[in-house]
């Protein structure tokens, strides 16, 4: 019976529909399927401070990479006193103790997204950077090159010995991989922590820093200056070639000023 009923309609055989459809008897035709979303996250980034703020009272129902989005944002907001102490917040404090429960839950980005917004907002809870520390060590073999970098910088003045030096271990797989801005998080918790680690910084830092020195702002290589000058085995060499790098960086900005073309 279905397929006389079904013959009645042989100009459905002509077409192909790519998506997942449906047979509807009332209308008799095919009608898709509407899936709901799959990204139907938080978007924090179109927030206020103040918005991100009154929604951390519910950071318990935050998903994994939500509450570490909104932490970043909030680091980067203006409007906050200058040198306000985000431990004293209420919502803040809610969203750190759900952050340190869940650590063992979360995945190496989510865990050094937190990283990089706790030590933005200058959180100093010991609890929740001991998890972080301790779970970023269980699966750093899972660690993405910009966590990394994160890494290095957010536990300058947590990270144990031991675990700077399971970074270091690490760091040349995923080195070549970053540009820049986040190699000087590497070249700060390097120099602040005062590792050596001159097989990292003689064949994998130094020359792609280097490579990379004119995609750096006249800031950074700054502070590439001042940090590295602090190192021994930073070579007359290496730092004349900054130094220009840095000279170009200034006059390049200056004309673009001015509105005149560099080739």
């Amino acid at each position: 019976m279905l397929s006389k009923v079904i013959a009645r309609f042989n100009h459905w055989g002509q077409k192909r529909f790519g998506k997942k459809r449906r047979f509807n008897p009332n209308l008799n035709i095919k009608t898709p399927v509407v899936l709901p979303p799959r990204h139907d996250f938080i978007n924090f980034k179109q927030f206020t401070g103040n918005e991100i703020l009154y929604h951390l009272k519910d950071a318990d129902a935050f998903r994994d990479g939500e509450l570490s989005c909104a932490l970043l944002e909030l680091g980067l907001r203006k409007g906050a006193p200058e040198g306000y102490d985000w431990n004293t917040h209420e919502n803040v404090k809610k969203a750190i103790a759900q952050a340190t429960k869940k650590a063992p839950e979360y995945n190496c980005l989510v865990l050094t997204s937190l990283a990089h917004a706790c030590s933005r907002l200058k959180i100093n809870d010991q609890a929740l950077w001991s998890a972080l520390e301790r779970n970023i060590n269980r699966i750093i073999h899972s660690i993405k090159p910009i966590g990394m970098a994160y890494t290095f910088n957010s536990f300058i003045e947590t990270g144990s010995p031991e675990f700077y030096e399971k970074l270091v271990e690490v760091a040349p797989i995923h080195i070549k991989y970053i540009n820049g801005r986040d190699l000087l998080n590497v070249v700060r918790g390097c120099v602040k922590r005062n590792i050596l680690a001159e097989k990292l910084f003689s064949k994998w830092i130094y020359p792609i820093l280097l490579e990379k020195k004119k995609m750096c702002s006249p800031v950074q290589l700054e502070e590439y200056l001042q940090l590295l000058s602090k190192r021994t085995d930073f070579t007359p060499e290496i730092k004349a070639q900054l130094e220009d790098a840095l000279q170009y960086k200034i006059a390049y900005r200056a004309r673009m000023d001015t509105g005149q073309y560099i080739s």
